[in-house]
């Protein structure tokens, strides 16, 4: 028991660790992080939970990639596919919504606090709309796949 709290510790201190890390990011450091970090993250997660999620969260999980491509100024570096191979691991279905709700997470976070620290004004105006939309449509996104794996883990106990 010891060694799960010792774990879950390292956990929450992780966790802070990356809010902490999403704060001191400037806007001029948005563009490097969207696609350094949070796209890679997005995509890496989509990978392993696709093929446990309906064909509508699919489709709105690729909304957000696409939302986070119109962040970055250069768009060729970015890859947004919906069409890529299942990556072969032992991730369970579970598992695999435990990593794109993560995911979901740090992107929600993300835009909440570049919203906030992107100054209003014409220049700004399609970046701010972006990143309320992305805030928006998350908190959609992530009802609909607690909703699937509840539902999926109902169906368990039933058998």
């Amino acid at each position: 028991m010891k060694d799960l709290s010792i774990t879950k510790a390292e956990w929450e201190s992780s966790r802070i660790d990356s809010v902490l890390e999403i704060e001191k990011l400037e806007p001029d450091d948005m563009e490097s992080f969207v696609r350094d970090f949070l796209l890679p993250n997005l995509q890496h997660s989509y990978n392993h939970v696709k093929e446990y999620i309906s064909n509508n969260t699919r489709k709105n999980i690729y909304t957000i990639k696409k939302q986070l491509a119109d962040l970055i100024e250069n768009q060729e570096v970015v890859r947004i596919s919906t069409s890529e191979a299942f990556e072969s691991t032992n991730i369970s279905k579970f598992g695999a919504s435990y990593l794109i709700l993560e995911s979901l997470n740090d992107i929600y976070l993300f835009s909440s606090i570049m919203k906030s620290k992107i100054p209003t004004c014409d220049a700004n105006t399609k970046l701010l709309f972006t990143l309320g939309k992305l805030s928006k449509e998350i908190c959609t996104l992530q009802k609909e796949i607690r909703e699937s794996l509840e539902q999926q883990a109902r169906s368990c106990l039933r058998i």
